[in-house]
């Protein structure tokens, strides 16, 4: 029952941190750029993962236009106003970065049996570009590694006692 809203906004800021990672880095060759992961558990059911998921997307999406739109704005806005409060001294390279690295995203929903398999569950664990997003469920809260785990999206009660990530 949790607005969009609030998904949204860890996804602005997940990004507004990759963006600052990476601009922070030495200006060394053999550097690069490094790839993050966000991970969001907001419920136990595959109908939620894919509400969840439409939503990841739709952000990305309206990131990446070219046109101006009434959501581009909106995020415009918002990640102005984060990168602001979080970086001040950063803002113009952040928000340079992720409106020119907002396509390079993977969102990938692990929420069942079947999903174990490695290649799968590899694209979202080893990240292989800069916003890497895993939604799901039980799988992903249960003995996977996620490289570079940067967020995490939790909003699910949980039924018994409370684990914490290590």
């Amino acid at each position: 029952g949790d607005s969009p809203e609030y998904l949204q906004n860890a996804l602005l800021r997940f990004m507004i941190n990759v963006a600052h990672l990476n601009c922070s880095l030495p200006d060394t060759p053999g550097a690069g750029q490094k790839n993050y992961c966000m991970l969001i558990h907001t419920s136990g059911t595959k109908e939620d993962h894919r509400g969840d998921y439409k939503e990841v997307v739709k952000v990305f999406e309206a990131i990446g236009q070219e046109k101006e739109t009434k959501n581009l704005g909106r995020y415009f806005n918002k990640i102005e106003s984060f990168a602001t409060e979080m970086y001040p001294d950063d803002v113009l390279n952040i928000m340079q970065y992720i409106f020119d690295k907002c396509e390079a995203y993977t969102v990938k929903v692990i929420n069942s049996e079947r999903d174990r398999e490695l290649e799968k569950i590899t694209a979202v664990t080893d990240p292989k570009r800069p916003f890497t997003v895993a939604i799901g469920g039980n799988i992903i809260s249960r003995g996977v590694t996620f490289d570079r785990l940067l967020t995490m999206f939790f909003t699910r009660s949980p039924k018994h006692k409370i684990q914490t990530d290590t």
